[in-house]
């Protein structure tokens, strides 16, 4: 299996550059990546480029002249990983010399999640309180579980809270999670919802 990263050097002072930037520029070659560029202990921007060595230069002339005094490079072995990685990075640490284009897509992807994820427990409701039958008219549905030997009980609401030993959680998981003392567990499957 060939490595992704072919070759890095992890927090250099802007003078390596400066001072080296030939033996550096050689040993990068005309290779892609990505790289971080430091202001002091803090990571100020991530970016990604085709060429390393062209790209490392112009941050000595353009928005973020002055602003970086170390810097890291990552040389990827295939292109097609770096705006991946650079997503990735820009993701995690949220650095203050990026744009906040990134930030808006995480947070759009969030928000698609949260969608799908209403989507699945409204089907699951309407499941659990089928229109026009006896269902409808009740306003929860009792849950009922054998775990360990011991019998639970649980209250399903129609709005998807759930009561269970006087107190309300906000899903099935929730009170899964509280009765089974397991941080993974699905609270659909432990009531045998399906």
């Amino acid at each position: 299996m060939a490595q992704m990263i072919v070759y890095q050097l992890h927090r250099a002072s802007i003078d390596v550059l400066l001072e080296y930037e030939k033996a550096l520029l050689d040993k990068i070659g005309d290779n892609g990546g990505i790289y971080v560029l430091y202001k002091g202990k803090n990571i100020y921007y991530v970016g990604k480029a085709t060429t390393l060595k062209q790209r490392m230069k112009q941050h000595f002339n353009d928005k973020h002249k002055n602003k970086w005094d170390a810097f890291s490079l990552y040389v990827v072995s295939d292109p097609k990983f770096i705006p991946e990685l650079e997503r990735i990075l820009i993701a995690l640490i949220k650095p203050s010399g990026n744009s906040l284009t990134y930030q808006r897509e995480i947070k759009k992807s969030e928000n698609e999640l949260k969608k799908t994820i209403k989507t699945v427990q409204d089907e699951r409701r309407k499941r659990l309180f089928p229109s026009g039958q006896e269902g409808e008219k009740s306003k929860s549905k009792l849950l009922k579980r054998t775990f360990k030997g011991k019998k639970y009980t649980a209250l399903l609401k129609k709005d998807g809270t759930v009561i269970y030993n006087n107190k309300k959680y906000n899903s099935l998981t929730a009170v899964a999670k509280q009765i089974t003392k397991y941080d993974r567990v699905s609270g659909p499957l432990f009531w045998g919802i399906r």
